[in-house]
């Protein structure tokens, strides 16, 4: 899956991120740029470069609830309360209904810093659209 689209960055002053606003990580995609969109970054490099920079917890989509289950202390947190760094969206390159979004943030019980891939766009499941429509950015 090739990134086509955008990074949303949520809070500017957070201290993960250059003075443009942007994440300080580089991902693995090898083309040294923070997190700038190219046609040859997929997820997985994503994910690596997020795991490097210490995003290394998942959040998982809890069922009927739309909130996230933490994999660091297994708490669920409704996804208005994950504290979000950024979001970033994908859509592959050769299947443009492949959408999804990486968010990357902190879970508000322990603080441990994750990620969350998600559906979006029409071919999300409705669990990750009430997530996704609940997040604070």
């Amino acid at each position: 899956m090739d990134d086509q689209t955008d990074v949303t960055p949520t809070d500017p002053d957070s201290n993960d991120r250059s003075p443009d606003g942007a994440l300080a990580a580089t991902d693995a995609g090898g083309d040294g740029a923070a997190f700038v969109p190219s046609d040859n970054t997929t997820l997985t490099s994503i994910l690596a470069g997020l795991a490097t920079d210490g995003y290394e917890h998942d959040f998982s989509v809890v069922s009927d609830s739309a909130s996230l289950r933490c994999s660091a202390c297994s708490t669920i947190n409704p996804a208005e309360s994950i504290d979000v760094d950024a979001i970033r969206r994908l859509e592959g390159a050769s299947e443009p209904d492949e959408m999804m979004s990486v968010v990357i943030g902190r879970c508000p019980a322990c603080g441990a810093r994750g990620v969350a891939v998600l559906g979006y766009g029409p071919s999300a499941s409705a669990d990750d659209a009430a997530v996704s429509t609940r997040l604070r950015t």
